[in-house]
């Protein structure tokens, strides 16, 4: 028996997306994200239902994982705006000149 999956877009997960793209920029091979998982059906249980973020590269600033912690809340409602991105980065920015 399939299970039907109704996908839901919006500005917030194009937040989700954004934070993918910003890992793919920092990993060796940008076109596989979540190196770890290996088949498509476990990414799915890995994400979907055990609610697994992608890990922290060892390239990434801690500060800036923290940003795409936010980008990736499993609710729609509670991840962070692209407004509210934009201002945190500008903060990094700025500390870290």
């Amino acid at each position: 028996q399939r299970r039907k999956i109704y996908a839901s877009f919006s500005s917030k997960s194009d937040v989700w997306a954004f934070g993918i793209l910003l890992i793919q920029l920092m990993i060796k091979n940008p076109a596989k994200p979540y190196p770890h998982i290996k088949t498509a059906p476990e990414l799915l249980e890995r994400i979907a239902i055990k609610r697994e973020i992608h890990p922290k590269p060892a390239e990434c600033d801690l500060d800036v994982y923290y940003i795409l912690e936010q980008c990736w809340a499993y609710e729609p409602i509670n991840r962070i705006s692209f407004s509210e991105i934009r201002e945190k980065m500008i903060k990094l920015s700025i500390i870290y000149r």
